[in-house]
């Protein structure tokens, strides 16, 4: 086994030749990055076949729906086949009644359902869907209803594994160019990347982000009003995807779930090491605290020690909305004077920061009295946080003060760089409940 965590000998070749068969090519080793969209469901219940269901047995279930935008760049580095394999040699030793089920869309293939089985640690095809962009609301809310309707449970819990921008809107496009745009002009074709000779470690040198299928991109809107539409809730929602960790993205899905596991910062292409943490996931109560902590120590063990995550309660999100804009309704200064070059950000990919630090930016608008009070509230919400003292990707480099890293960033509107954005920030479900922007 490499120092990436990926496994490199004969013991997978099962699983390889069973995730090759589904998707329809050969298996190809992981070579560079990991970017794909996830989303993972927690439920209960299983397929005997294709569409037909099967009672459920006695006794509490939980099963993982990992949804898989790989139709993208991800797809040619092998990607989707080295992260089956981590999530599969993480699966714990009992089980008991959980399900695995993996939707994947990759490139020149039909979208499909996988069903991981848990005894032969192997994959079964269950489904296969016609073709439809996966980074959409029309295709992400039909398989949620598949879910509902064919895997009904106790408990769901969704991860969002892609590509990532925040709240910023999906018709913003020119914010949506690849991050890692010279390296991608030299990615393999698709199954390459083993044989191309590329180091593991650029896997570790770019970053992901959400959602991208052919140009299109979903709204954190999109997604959270599927979610409503379906009727659905989850315990945790999880961001493998670059700067998911913003005040906005957090509230508007404050009613969509218990928790929310997210990154202020980007996210590493080696993404969340799925090895480690699924056996947390699937204990009898998910150890979200240990999830996050897991995907902290595997930055500072692997030798790329760069990466930031929070866990997030949103039952204390309406709190937090209602101090901020007590706050910004008679603030102590306007967030035009503040001094934008001093304050912590988390973004390396734009011209001019988008993302800085919540507590930072209101303790610059809010009395000390009300500073206070806001940063309990604050401690209610974010409930584990985890931060390295920089990032570091092939774009550059920037330090992190933990004393300015609260575990969620907000954007801070301009007159000068960025102006496109204040309009859509000030309509997100914060900018509107918060009046955030309306003071600048």
């Amino acid at each position: 086994m490499s120092k990436t965590g990926i496994p490199t000998t004969d013991s997978m070749n099962s699983v390889r030749e069973n995730v090759a068969t589904a998707s329809g090519g050969s298996w190809r080793l992981r070579g560079v990055w990991l970017w794909a969209a996830v989303v993972t469901v927690l439920f209960a219940a299983g397929f005997t076949s294709c569409g037909e269901k099967v009672k459920t047995p006695s006794g509490r279930q939980q099963t993982m729906l990992i949804y898989m935008v790989a139709q993208n760049d991800m797809d040619r580095w092998g990607v989707v086949d080295d992260n089956i394999d981590n999530l599969l040699r993480g699966l714990p030793s009992n089980m008991g009644n959980n399900q695995i089920l993996i939707y994947i869309d990759r490139n020149a293939k039909p979208p499909f359902l996988l069903k991981i089985d848990n005894s032969k640690r192997d994959t079964v095809r269950i489904k296969t869907y016609s073709e439809a962009n996966s980074a959409t609301k029309a295709r992400f809310s039909e398989v949620l209803s598949d879910v509902k309707r064919l895997f009904s449970a106790r408990k769901y819990s969704l991860d969002m594994w892609s590509h990532g921008s925040g709240w910023i809107p999906a018709d913003k496009t020119s914010y949506y160019g690849s991050p890692a745009a010279g390296l991608l002009k030299a990615a393999p074709a698709s199954g390459a990347a083993a044989s191309s000779g590329s180091p593991r470690e650029l896997m570790f040198q770019t970053s992901r982000w959400f959602g991208t299928e052919s140009g299109l991109h979903m709204d954190i809107t999109d997604i959270s009003d599927a979610i409503r539409e379906n009727d659905m809730h989850f315990h945790f929602i999880l961001f493998d995807a670059c700067l998911m960790g913003g005040i906005e993205v957090a509230y508007e899905l404050r009613d969509c779930a218990d928790y929310l596991i997210l990154s202020p910062a980007e996210v590493l292409m080696a993404g969340f090491p799925y090895h480690k943490i699924t056996a947390p996931i699937f204990q009898s109560t998910p150890n979200l605290a240990k999830v996050c902590r897991e995907y902290y120590d595997y930055y500072i063990n692997v030798g790329f020690p760069y990466a930031t995550v929070s866990l997030i309660k949103c039952s204390e999100l309406d709190a937090l909305a209602t101090k901020t804009a007590e706050i910004l309704s008679s603030p102590a200064a306007l967030m035009s004077d503040i001094n934008s070059a001093a304050m912590q950000t988390f973004d390396m990919k734009f011209s001019g920061h988008i993302f800085y630090d919540l507590k930072q930016i209101v303790n610059e608008v809010a009395s000390p009295s009300d500073t206070m009070e806001f940063r309990q509230i604050l401690d209610r919400v974010v409930i584990r946080k985890y931060t390295t003292p920089s990032f570091e990707t092939n774009e550059g480099r920037f330090l992190i003060n933990s004393a300015n890293y609260s575990g969620l960033t907000v954007y801070l509107p301009s007159s000068t760089v960025h102006t496109d954005l204040n309009t859509p920030h000030r309509n997100t479900s914060w900018g509107i409940d918060t009046g955030w922007g309306a003071v600048y």
